[in-house]
């Protein structure tokens, strides 16, 4: 779901491709996503 998001689609069409999922569970998947790299360090290379 999270690579779909990534690659475009809006909330309606992942539905759509998984309609056992609501609204809900796909805003509750991003906050979760963003709870686990929120301490993640990124480097960049220079």
């Amino acid at each position: 779901m999270l690579s779909l998001l990534a690659g475009g689609y809006d909330v309606a069409r992942v539905i759509k491709n998984y309609p056992e999922l609501t609204e809900e569970d796909v805003h509750a998947a991003l906050e979760y996503a963003g709870e686990v790299v929120r301490d993640e360090e990124i480097l960049v290379p220079a």
